[in-house]
């Protein structure tokens, strides 16, 4: 008597292409489950960029929400959650300014603005490193096809037009004073300004190319 084999071979067309799976992958995750697993790496990467005590990602770590991932978007076509976590990409970085960064900058002196500012860039660097590594499959299939922002670019935009855009004002007027500052004679943290003024290429590239430049020269950079 013919014993059925436990492996059988299920062939799914999708957005990807056509995929092989095994019997044994075909426990398909639903969106709430894989994202409650994706959002407990997420606030372990928060608590790491804010500084609080937390151990560092293990490669085991980083696998496993990778690979959440991926399974999220290679299911069966009525299972592919490429938009949703796409989506919630975007929310993440969106929630985390709105609730964290914004609050932090506010009421603050010009010169300590700047410093925390500089703070936050840094620290949304690191988190967006992290993330678009845990959701590096959408960018190799999903947002390539849909000719959508990568997940760098979310991130920047993220930032420019939840930070950058509040306190730009500020922040050049902080500037500034302290080039006038230098320029009256006193001494001032050069290394600030210059951070900034690099922030702010970043975040605007070639628009305000020309001002970065003058800045630059101004302060003797």
């Amino acid at each position: 008597m013919h014993t059925p084999s436990p492996y059988c071979i299920f062939v799914v067309a999708g957005e990807y292409g056509t995929v092989l799976f095994t019997s044994t992958d075909r426990n398909f995750i639903e969106f709430d489950e894989g994202w409650e697993f994706l959002q407990k790496g997420i606030t372990k990467l928060k608590r790491i960029v804010e500084g609080m005590p937390e151990t560092q990602f293990s490669s085991e770590d980083y696998m496993n929400l990778y690979t959440t991932v991926y399974k999220l978007c290679t299911q069966d076509p009525l299972n592919d959650y490429s938009q949703q976590l796409y989506d919630k990409y975007r929310e993440t970085f969106e929630v985390y300014i709105t609730s964290t960064v914004l609050p932090s900058l506010r009421e603050k002196p010009e010169e300590s603005m700047l410093q925390e500012l500089v703070k936050r860039w840094t620290n949304h660097k690191v988190m967006a490193w992290w993330l678009s590594r845990f959701f590096h499959f959408l960018d190799r299939y999903f947002i390539t096809r849909r000719s959508l922002p990568s997940l760098n670019e979310v991130a920047l935009i993220s930032f420019r037009d939840l930070v950058y855009h509040e306190v730009n004002a500020n922040a050049r007027v902080a500037v500034i004073d302290l080039i006038c500052k230098e320029r009256e004679g006193e001494q001032i943290d050069r290394e600030l300004v210059k951070n900034v003024v690099d922030m702010t290429w970043k975040l605007t590239c070639w628009k305000t190319l020309a001002i970065t430049i003058l800045l630059k020269r101004r302060v003797g950079f």
